[in-house]
């Protein structure tokens, strides 16, 4: 979520900050769809269809060329029925409709174009769900694909390291940042204010001791113990993380560090905390976003976020630039879809609609 604004302030206002500004790739005359980025989302299950339809929209409206939705095979009817010009490709599936372990297998065969990768947006959490998260990390990173991981593909990746799975050194390097403030959203708001020096008893209330037992139960049957010991190693930055107050919390209660720097740092990744204040970092830059609104706080606005931002970087825009644009597309989408409908009766569609008219505002390099 973008930051909530003052309620002094003007609905429809929308401010700028100077050290925000940004930039969107040209598209060349003789361009094609697969020069212009080749998006893979893996996304949906059988309960949450539309998670993963709100995703490839915003990815597609966002501007790469070629945008493809893995959903599991029970989702696939239903995505379909709602995308017209965005291929779905149905994967295997569990009993209970989310991706079986080895889905990743099917979904990439024969698959020539991928420049950027999507994961997390309704895949539910389970055993075979973390399984999957895993082999999609694994994935990207042998092939050096950048990668977003959001939604329930954090909440796998907290179970698995948890677990005890990732007990390593992701980098070399040792954690020195000093602790970021990192504002949470509405519905996590109680857990992240605790959030910004150490990890509190507020927080670490989050984990309960049943769910503790059950991440250490689901790390151990998604992975050989072998496996356990470390994350793939991304190319640094290539990995972006964007979580929500709960899902930043549940991280880091499973890594035992104290703020997002840190994570972005530990994982080598880019992290963008959203909240009332959106924090984005890659453990030595952060940068606060200043716009948005309140209309934002609505449930599928996130999965739209994450669209946007894996848009950008099949685009090619390096993942920091990626995050803060698509953080910034977003908030602006938002103000435009409150001045259309009111702060009250905003949805995530709506932002949907509004991306192309801030889109046209931005310059292009």
């Amino acid at each position: 979520m973008s930051r909530l604004m003052d309620q002094n302030v003007a609905q429809n206002s929308c401010p700028e900050q100077s050290d925000q500004r940004i930039s969107l790739p040209a598209i060349p005359e003789d361009a094609n769809k697969y020069s212009r980025g080749s998006l893979l989302i893996l996304a949906g299950s059988s309960s949450f269809p539309g998670a993963a339809v709100l995703c490839a929209l915003a990815a597609a409206r966002t501007g790469a060329g070629y945008v493809t939705l893995a959903v599991p095979e029970p989702a696939a009817t239903s995505a379909r029925a709602h995308l017209l010009s965005i291929p779905v490709v149905a994967a295997p599936a569990t009993s209970e409709g989310a991706f079986a372990a080895n889905a990743l297998l099917s979904i990439i065969k024969g698959r020539q174009h991928i420049d950027a990768i999507v994961c997390g947006p309704g895949i539910m959490v389970s055993p075979e769900t973390i399984a999957f998260v895993q082999e999609v990390m694994q994935f990207a990173a042998k092939h050096d694909i950048p990668l977003l991981l959001d939604a329930d593909a954090l909440n796998a990746l907290a179970l698995y390291l948890g677990g005890g799975a990732a007990n390593q050194e992701s980098t070399n390097t040792p954690i020195k940042h000093k602790a970021t403030n990192v504002h949470a959203n509405q519905e996590s708001s109680s857990v992240t204010k605790q959030v910004t020096t150490q990890v509190t008893t507020q927080v670490t209330k989050q984990v309960t001791a049943q769910a503790a037992k059950q991440a250490k139960h689901a790390a151990t049957q998604a992975a050989p113990l072998e496996q356990q010991k470390q994350l793939p190693t991304f190319t640094e930055h290539k990995l972006t993380l964007t979580p929500h107050g709960g899902e930043l919390a549940r991280l880091l209660c499973a890594t035992q560090l104290q703020d997002a720097s840190m994570l972005a740092q530990l994982l080598r990744a880019i992290v963008v905390a959203k909240g009332p204040a959106t924090v984005i970092t890659d453990g030595k830059k952060t940068i606060e976003s200043a716009i948005g609104t309140a209309a934002l706080a609505k449930a599928g606005t996130g999965d739209v976020l994450a669209g946007i931002i894996g848009s950008l970087l099949a685009q090619g825009m390096r993942p920091f630039e990626a995050a803060l644009a698509g953080v910034k597309i977003h908030s602006k989408a938002g103000c435009l879809a409150e001045q259309n409908f009111g702060i009250r009766s905003v949805m995530a569609e709506d932002v949907i609609a509004a991306i192309s008219d801030v889109l046209r505002t931005l310059p292009i390099i």
